[in-house]
């Protein structure tokens, strides 16, 4: 960074960091959402463009009493000066105006010396006007406006025309014929002559840009620039002006009051002669172009104007999309870069494309319904998938539906996200419906025989998938009379029916009676209550309600059954004792005999129909049963050991064995 100390109007000072100067500001980050349908925006934004306010104006130095110094701003090759002399001291010589253009070098560091008025000494002798310097380092003089002469005793010395600040590079004489000779070629002017002044009476001469101007005590010239620049004794202005005398003494006998000469490039001489003759103006100086020299220009003191401009800034964009530009999501960052002659700065700023526009569900899914499986839920159910889209990318489509649906109506949710996290919903409706009828335990109902009435039935069952066991149900009253179909009926607890049919067969009772050896009658209906009856007098036979029956006496008999509330006589069988033939069978065998207890009856062949009676010897009977369609039988003799009797009949006789048990 190069730094310069400037020096304004009423002693300010300000201290510029050129390179500061030079300024881009971006605009703020942008975050802007995606265009409609688009993964990406059009974004528009104001482009940064860099200025530097310190490469273009003007600095303005005014009379401090001191060299001071000006720093070329950065970006500024070329640069303007005006020079202003001082003005001579007591109204005195007006200074001179210089201006010119010079080549230079940013950075650089240029000597400003502003010429002071000349000091005022009244009625008696001024100070001659400093000159206004401009010095490049090395001491290379740029620019030099010579200051005005002082005036004389009076301030109305006859010599006024030669104590303006000139253009020319050589100093101006001092009033009169005595007067100082100006300076030339950068050096101070000549002492001036005061013939009647004495010792003390002459003016000092201005100081030039190389060497002092000429004088002695009490009126010293004015210093060099090189020396310092300070001005003569008496009241010399600042910039080599020289001094006057400043005597008290009116008579020029007595003492000189003739006016200093002027500082410049080179001095104006002091005055000298008559004792009201003004000091010469000093000599100016410029190396410059485009030169406007003006000669006895300024009053007062002395100043100088620096005008400038530098190199035009340029602006650059060296990362990232233009105005304008189409912007992909997620964030770019954008860079420009401002120039001015090798001195540049950098600004970024980002712009966001951000997603927030949800994904569009396209067409929602149609409610479905599926019905129940065999524990009353639905597995496996195709949903299907909603159409979706999104103006970037369609990340994921999930729904919250379960392993199994219940029965019923299930809302199932649909999340459709994009890649931003961006979401959206739909639903659709699963019902789950139970059309399945309930399932019959027994594939087959067995069908079911029950002579002359079916007073008890049981329902039977079915299985269903949602309700359970359910007993079927029949319009039919018990007790069931007649041969029927029963339509059993399963209803489970959703309305679904489903049936099995039953056959019943009600047969009557058997009535039919056989007949054995002539005497023996059986009653072919089993599982019944029976009683024998005479048919001759339609009375019970005492003590005769077995199924079988061993008639006695001759006669016709009948036997009563009765079953599941029904009753049903026989027909009238006769029987003839003298009919049957006693131990006439002679193929009967029983073995072994004696016995311990188990025995075996042979028949000597397959007979239908063997009734076999066991008595103890007091006749009662034991044992009775009957063989059917058999060649043999056994039987165990459980009772205690005794005597036995063992008596078969069958259509072939009747036969009676004696058995011993031991």
């Amino acid at each position: 960074m190069k730094k310069a100390t400037l020096i304004f109007l009423f002693g300010i000072t300000l201290n510029l960091t050129f390179g500061q100067c030079l300024q881009i500001t971006c605009p703020s980050n942008v975050v802007q959402s995606t265009s409609p349908g688009q993964c990406s925006a059009i974004i528009n934004y104001v482009a940064p463009i860099g200025v530097n306010p310190c490469v273009s104006g003007n600095t303005v130095f005014v009379y401090t009493g001191a060299i001071q110094s000006f720093t070329v701003p950065a970006g500024v090759t070329s640069i303007t000066i005006e020079a202003l002399g001082a003005q001579g001291g007591g109204s005195g010589g007006l200074g001179a105006k210089m201006t010119g253009t010079f080549t230079v070098t940013p950075g650089q560091v240029l000597q400003v010396l502003v010429g002071g008025l000349g000091g005022n000494g009244g009625s008696y002798g001024s100070g001659g006007g400093g000159g206004t310097f401009v010095v490049a380092p090395g001491n290379v003089l740029l620019i030099a406006a010579g200051g005005g002469g002082g005036t004389g005793h009076n301030n109305n010395g006859v010599g006024a025309a030669y104590s303006i600040g000139t253009t020319a590079t050589s100093g101006n004489a001092g009033g009169d014929t005595n007067g100082g000779v100006g300076g030339v070629s950068g050096n101070g002017g000549a002492l001036g002559n005061c013939n009647s002044c004495g010792v003390n009476g002459n003016a000092g001469g201005g100081g030039g840009f190389l060497t002092n101007g000429a004088g002695q005590a009490p009126a010293y010239g004015g210093l060099s620039f090189l020396n310092g620049g300070s001005g003569g004794i008496l009241n010399g202005g600042f910039g080599g002006g020289g001094g006057s005398t400043n005597n008290s003494q009116y008579d020029c006998g007595v003492g000189g009051m003739g006016g200093g000469g002027g500082g410049g490039y080179s001095g104006g001489g002091g005055g000298g002669g008559n004792c009201n003759m003004p000091g010469g103006g000093g000599g100016s100086f410029n190396s410059g172009t485009n030169q406007v020299n003006v000669s006895g220009f300024n009053s007062g003191n002395g100043q100088v104007t620096f005008t400038y401009a530098g190199v035009a800034t340029t602006t650059t964009q060296t990362l990232g999309l233009p105005s304008g530009g189409t912007f992909a999501l997620g964030t770019s960052t954008l860079t420009f870069v401002t120039t001015s002659g090798a001195n540049t700065e950098t600004c970024s700023f980002t712009v966001t494309v951000v997603d927030d526009i949800l994904p569009t569900i396209i067409s929602p899914l149609a409610p479905i319904t599926v019905s129940a499986g065999p524990a009353c839920n639905a597995t496996n159910v195709v949903l299907g998938t909603p159409n979706t889209s999104d103006n970037c990318t369609v990340s994921s489509v999930v729904n919250n539906a379960p392993a199994s649906f219940p029965l019923g109506a299930t809302t199932v949710i649909w999340t459709v996200t994009d890649a931003a996290g961006n979401a959206s919903t739909t639903s659709q409706i699963v019902t789950v419906v139970d059309n399945s009828g309930p399932v019959p335990v027994m594939a087959n109902l067995p069908i079911l025989n029950s002579a002359c009435e079916l007073a008890n039935l049981i329902a039977p069952s079915a299985i269903d998938n949602c309700s359970g066991t359910i007993q079927g149900t029949s319009p039919l009253t018990l007790p069931i009379l007649n041969d029927t179909t029963i339509v059993w009926t399963y209803t489970d607890n959703n309305g679904n029916v489903s049936t099995q049919t039953q056959v019943i067969n009600i047969t009557g009772l058997d009535t039919s009676v056989t007949i054995l050896g002539g005497v023996y009658l059986m009653a072919n209906q089993g599982g019944a209550s029976y009683q024998w009856i005479n048919c001759a007098t339609n009375l019970d036979v005492p003590f005769q309600s077995n199924q079988s029956f061993t008639a006695t006496t001759s006669g016709s008999y009948a036997v009563i059954i009765s079953q599941n509330n029904c009753i049903d006589t026989s027909s009238c069988y006769s029987v003839s004792i003298s009919e049957l033939l006693e131990n006439n069978w002679g193929e009967l065998n029983l073995f072994p005999n004696p016995t311990t207890g188990e025995i075996t009856i042979s028949f000597g062949q397959e007979l239908p129909l063997v009734l076999i009676e066991v008595m103890d010897i007091d006749g009662r009977l034991i044992h009775q049963e009957v063989a059917k369609k058999s060649s043999k039988t056994s039987l165990v003799l459980s009772e205690s050991a005794g005597i036995y009797f063992v008596h078969a009949t069958s259509d072939l006789g009747k036969k009676t064995i004696r058995v011993v048990k031991q």
